[in-house]
């Protein structure tokens, strides 16, 4: 990589539990968004992977997600976000 330089810009970002839960405008809706999030990846409803123990998100993850779900209404069979708290 000599004489090249880096680009440090990253399309497609790796976000915290509590940044994705930001990302996803859910500090206004549910009470512990950071959890919600997290329980939605261990469901297998957003694809997420672990850095040091911590889980991580990728925004075309969450993009897709809500591609999946953007109707706003859940189907039956998945959890909403105020039962993710509960």
């Amino acid at each position: 990589m000599s004489g090249q330089r880096m680009n440090n810009a990253n399309p497609d970002p790796l976000f915290s539990a509590t940044t994705a839960a930001e990302y996803l405008g859910l500090g206004e809706v549910v009470r512990h968004p950071g959890q919600s999030i997290r329980r939605l990846c261990r469901l297998g409803k957003i694809a997420s992977t672990r850095v040091a123990g911590k889980v991580m998100i990728r925004k075309s993850a969450l993009d897709a997600y809500l591609e999946a779900n953007g109707n706003g209404a859940a189907p039956e069979d998945e959890p909403s976000f105020g039962d993710l708290w509960a």
